[in-house]
Parts: structure tokens; C-alpha cells; sequence
């Protein structure tokens, strides 16, 4: 287990790392305003403000209930947290070590959240979408997007 500690903890560094430039770029399109931030994306969006508001996705109630119940308490069930009280012999060690992961995944799911929007507003559903039906590919094209452009360098953020 020690080595699948490490192997997680690489992989951790490098996710976060990465996600958290991209939200520091996108962020700093936005001169570090949310509130713009979700300004643009409501406009890029072709809903206007009724894409901020609940019920435009998930028309069913049960779904929207189901959904909350799964990010709220389906992080808890990852491997990634569960396999924490493997990595310890002492049971404070392995809640002070599955605290941590999950304060670590709840920050990146936040960010995932903001880079959501940020494709929404840079990117824009049409583009999200004739990538990808399934709207997967809306992260490497707001990397694409925040690096310049297809074929541009990303050397005028150093």
C-alpha cells in the first residue's frame, strides 16, 4: 500500500497543478471576477440568466436530488479516500489522512466547477459539442482556448 500511496500522491500533485493553473488563467481573463466570470458564460450560453438557475438540466426533481446526494456523499466513497484507512496502522492517522483527501477533492471539484464556466463563456456550447456529443472535451479546448488558440504558444503567460 505504501507504493500505491505514492503513486496516488504524484498523480494528485499533478492533477492539482494543473487544474489549478488553468483556473488561475481563466481567472485572471476575468480579472479574478467571479461574478464576471458568470456574467459571460450566462451570455455565451444563449439562456441568459436562466442558466445560472436551478431546474434548466434536471427537469425532474428526484434527478436534481439524486445528483446533490452523489457529489455530497459519493466523494466519501472513492477510492481514493477509502483506501487511506488501508495506508495507516493507527485509526486517527487514516481520518486525518481521508480528512485531507477530501478537503483536497472538494477544492478540485470546485475548480473543475469554475473551469465548467470558464468553457462555457470562452469556449461555447456549439464548439463543447461538435468535439464531443457527450461534452467531454470541453476542458482540453478551454486549455486550448486560454493557451492562444490552436497552433499559438502559451510563452506570453511567462
Amino acid at each position: 500500500m505504501v507504493a500505491t500511496t505514492y503513486v496516488q500522491i504524484v498523480k494528485a500533485v499533478l492533477v492539482l497543478c494543473a487544474t489549478i493553473f488553468l483556473t488561475v488563467l481563466l481567472m485572471s481573463r476575468f480579472n479574478f471576477s467571479v461574478d464576471a466570470l458568470l456574467s459571460a458564460a450566462a451570455t455565451a450560453s444563449g439562456k441568459g440568466d436562466a442558466f445560472l438557475e436551478p431546474g434548466l438540466y434536471f427537469t425532474n426533481k428526484l434527478d436534481l436530488v439524486s445528483l446533490g446526494l452523489g457529489l455530497a456523499l459519493g466523494t466519501a466513497g472513492l477510492p481514493h479516500i477509502m483506501m487511506r484507512f488501508y495506508t495507516v496502522p493507527v485509526a486517527k492517522d487514516a481520518r486525518t489522512s481521508a480528512n485531507w483527501v477530501i478537503g483536497v477533492v472538494g477544492l478540485y471539484l470546485v475548480m473543475t466547477t469554475v473551469l465548467g464556466f470558464g468553457a462555457a463563456a470562452l469556449v461555447g456550447r456549439d464548439t463543447i459539442i461538435a468535439a464531443n456529443k457527450a461534452g467531454n472535451s470541453a476542458a482540453p479546448l478551454l486549455a486550448l482556448q486560454l493557451g492562444g488558440g490552436p497552433g499559438r504558444s502559451a510563452a506570453r503567460f511567462w
